[in-house]
């Protein structure tokens, strides 16, 4: 059936906007206006639910990428932007999250969202979960849980290259990034990552 979903939608992509019908679980899903309620911001409620008519959308990595780049100011507009972009696993909007991750200057609770997103490219079925910070034994971090999401279509595999890609620029922060909650937090993501690459190779 999805195949099928497939071939009947023509991608076109015309100056990063969305143009083409897509068939989501609700029927025919207008792609333009999915594409211009993302974009316009003017309404938050409409922002959500056009985000989740836009992944269904042939030319959708263009118009995450462009929001990633320049993201919404409410933080719960950004953690449903994140999210729409866990399900889209192109590589340019890998690459946009982890540019997210990577930049000092964003706030650090946004800067966890977008490595929950690139989880998801680095395994289909992978979650984390970053927990406010607590503080044991005077040290101060950042718990990270790991999860595995249900649902996922077996088929779906990442991108070659997209794997060593996250864990490349992931290493990076660990290493540089003057956050030492931050390089913590990271470091204990990579380990987990890093522990379910073999055992759940299937998903």
């Amino acid at each position: 059936m999805l195949m099928r979903c497939r071939a009947l939608i023509m991608a076109a992509v015309v100056a990063g906007s969305v143009t083409s019908p897509a068939v989501g679980q609700g029927g025919l899903i207008d792609c333009q206006q999915a594409s211009r309620g993302v974009t316009d911001r003017r309404d938050p409620s409409r922002y959500i639910d056009a985000l989740a008519d836009l992944i269904r959308c042939p030319g959708a990595a263009a118009v995450l990428v462009e929001q990633l780049r320049n993201p919404p100011s409410d933080s719960l507009l950004f953690v449903r932007l994140a999210q729409a972009s866990a399900k889209v696993p192109a590589r340019e909007v890998t690459e946009a999250l982890l540019d997210v991750a990577a930049s000092e200057s964003t706030p650090r609770r946004r800067r966890f969202d977008a490595i929950v997103a690139v989880a998801s490219h680095y395994r289909p079925c992978l979650t984390l979960v970053f927990w406010p910070v607590a503080t044991r034994l005077w040290r101060t971090y950042v718990p990270v849980g790991i999860g595995r999401l249900g649902h996922v279509d077996r088929t779906e595999r990442v991108q070659p290259g997209v794997p060593e890609l996250i864990i490349q620029r992931l290493e990076t922060l660990r290493a540089e990034s003057p956050d030492a909650i931050f390089r913590d937090a990271v470091r204990s993501a990579l380990f987990q990552m890093r522990l379910i690459a073999d055992a759940w190779s299937g998903c």
